[in-house]
This record gives structure tokens, sequence and C-alpha cells, in this order.
């Protein structure tokens, strides 16, 4: 992840990762956020500060890889929020997670971070499917 971060974003100065948050109810299952332990160790090697807790997964969703792009795009949608109306004016972001198939976390993700203020939001994923 680390090589791709310095093949994509050299020079962009980027003020902050954001990890794909996921639903509460998932992560007491799980008891970890796979995305946040990828930006935890991507903010190590880069010296950019990984801010887990600025969005939220504030309804839960099916698993993505069981639907097909529309249905993926639909599910997630509304499914974020910037928490206790956390402002990001000019931030540049680079929002971190696992997997990406069709986009549609990373772009709703974006979509929210913008509203916030965000003036750039980038993705980055450990694995393409």
């Amino acid at each position: 992840m680390y090589g791709s971060y310095q093949q994509h974003f050299p020079g962009t100065g980027l003020d902050i990762l954001v990890p794909v948050p996921m639903h509460h109810k998932q992560f007491a299952k799980r008891q970890y956020n796979q995305s946040a332990v990828l930006a935890a160790h991507l903010s190590q090697a880069t010296g950019i500060p990984s801010v887990p807790k600025i969005l939220a997964r504030i309804r839960e969703t099916r698993p993505q890889y069981t639907l097909n792009k529309q249905e993926r795009a639909e599910n997630i949608k509304h499914a974020f929020q910037v928490k206790d109306g956390a402002q990001l004016p000019g931030a540049k972001v680079l929002v971190i997670d696992d997997i990406c198939t069709t986009g549609s976390t990373i772009n709703e993700c974006a979509r929210v971070l913008k509203q916030a203020g965000a003036s750039e939001v980038h993705g980055l994923v450990l694995a393409h499917g």
C-alpha cells in the first residue's frame, strides 16, 4: 500500500488519512476495522495523521460483494456522515479502504467529506476486485 501511495500521491500535500468506517454492529463482531489498521500503518510510514473518528457509518448496509454495480451505489447511499459536524475547510483527504470493486464506498465517503469542506478527496485501497 505504501508503494502505491508513493507512486500515485507524491507531493500532493495530503492533510489527513480517513479510513472507511464500519457500522458499530459489524465492529462489535469483528473487534477491529481493517481499513483503520491499514490507515494507521500508512500514517506511520508517511507521517500523515490518520483520523479514524471523523466519519461514521450511520446505517447498516448489506455486504457490497453480494451486489451488482447499481445495487452497490444504492446500498451505500447516505450510509456515512461526518461526526459532530466536523468541518474540513480546504483539507486534502485520502480515504483508505481494504478493497474496491466499483468505487461506490469511496465515492460516498468523498461526497460527505466534500460537504464538510474538503477541497480534495482521493482514495487508496489495498486490493481492487
